[in-house]
């Protein structure tokens, strides 16, 4: 869970939820649930999509999740809605109780906030909880965490699916945010191995595949369009409707924890460039739902600001670009793949007290770092991304935005 995201939460977000269990390679019809007893399975998990308000104070120029802002006047309060949240629903428990969660493939942990922390879980309900005494601890960069006991519980994606026993959860009593986090990244981004005692556990996609539900410990990510309410994570399967082209595959390149193996979805981008203007980079980029943003190096924030041609506004202590943005593109390119991502996408809507637009004023969604370089949901709307935790590679491709789907098992 330690990445360099902020989490910020701040509405409710109703769910839109379903989940397939489909035997064979194809889904020719995915409005039919199959009972099938084969190992071989594709679950195919909707989500909801809401933009949210950040309550950060104190915020600085080129920070992409800064937040509600404090002007040079007491009387101006902008709000950057600046936090793409995807939510949907587990079942956990004996009982099968609703946990709303926001996915996040820049953690690996899931966990649940107690009743007496705000949540709606009882353990108490449930004969399949068990609590141990190890502590749970998650920190976030923007100084949120997470804190409890360990525990198992059975976990399900819908009612009507296989459900994995025994599943290793954070049972969170003391939180700084407002929703539970279902982290499906490596294992080795676990946060008993970031800060604890260095041990891996099976987090829900390795469990997935330990206990026989889908063939493959993979899953893909479609985000959809920026107006979309609605994507799709599908465990084990891909969606061939979904993509342009064929998809592209990448060895991963990120950093090594103690156990000595890669622990972030990073693979190498080489440049970003569009009406002449190239920033090179060369160097390992975190594919990460869990950040809006994208936050990449000097030299490629200085080429796209010839471009977008961001100012520094005093008042809103963030960089500012025009709203209306040509129908052009930026380009990224990874070796011989290139992703284009429109010129809207960099451009985010500044609002007065977190309701009221500011005419033509958006924030420059583009940031830069000598640290550690991500691409945030601005750019993964327009990528299809399969992430393969078993054989380490990430592929990517176009996204095709369609209601249509040809659901393949990995």
């Amino acid at each position: 869970m330690i990445t360099g995201k902020s989490l910020f939460y701040s509405l409710t977000v109703l769910l839109v939820f379903h989940v397939f269990n489909v035997q064979g390679l194809v889904v020719p019809d995915l409005s039919k649930h199959s009972n099938s007893t084969s190992s071989k399975r594709v679950y195919s998990l909707g989500f909801s999509i809401r933009k949210l308000s950040s309550k950060k104070d104190n915020a600085t120029a080129n920070s992409p999740n800064s937040g509600l802002i404090s002007g040079s006047s007491p009387e101006v309060a902008v709000t950057i809605q600046d936090k793409w949240a995807y939510i949907t629903n587990l079942y956990v428990g004996s009982d099968q109780q609703e946990a709303e969660v926001e996915i996040d493939t820049g953690s690996s942990d899931l966990w649940i906030r107690s009743q007496s922390a705000g949540g709606s879980y009882n353990p108490s309900s449930s004969s399949t909880f068990k609590q141990t005494n190890n502590t749970f601890d998650a920190y976030y960069f923007d100084d949120s965490y997470a804190k409890g006991k360990w525990a198992y519980e059975n976990v399900a994606l819908a009612k009507d699916a296989p459900t994995v026993k025994g599943l290793q959860f954070g049972y969170a009593t003391d939180v700084t945010t407002s929703n539970n986090i279902f982290g499906i990244g490596f294992k080795n981004l676990e946060s008993t191995v970031y800060g604890g005692n260095g041990a891996v556990y099976n987090n829900f996609p390795a469990a997935l595949k330990a206990q026989g539900l889908v063939n493959k410990n993979a899953y893909s990510l479609y985000l959809n369009s920026q107006e979309a309410t609605e994507g799709t994570l599908i465990f084990g399967g891909v969606d061939k409707a979904k993509y342009d082209g064929p998809l592209v595959e990448f060895d991963l390149t990120g950093k090594a924890n103690r156990n000595r193996d890669n622990y972030r979805m990073d693979i190498t981008l080489d440049s970003v460039s569009s009406e002449g203007q190239t920033g090179t980079l060369n160097a390992p980029v975190t594919l990460d739902s869990g950040t809006t943003y994208t936050i990449l190096n000097q030299d490629i924030y200085n080429a796209m600001s010839k471009i977008f041609k961001p100012q520094y506004s005093s008042k809103y202590q963030v960089d500012i670009i025009s709203c209306d943005q040509p129908d052009k593109e930026v380009e990224f390119k990874f070796g011989d793949l290139v992703i284009k991502v429109p010129y809207s996408d960099f451009a985010d809507q500044l609002y007065q007290n977190g309701q009221t637009k500011i005419d033509g004023v958006c924030v420059f969604a583009l940031s830069s770092t000598n640290d550690e370089y991500i691409l945030g949901d601005n750019f993964l709307r327009h990528a299809y991304v399969v992430y393969d935790l078993e054989d380490r590679k990430i592929s990517m491709a176009q996204v095709k935005y369609t209601s249509e789907s040809d659901i393949q098992e990995l």
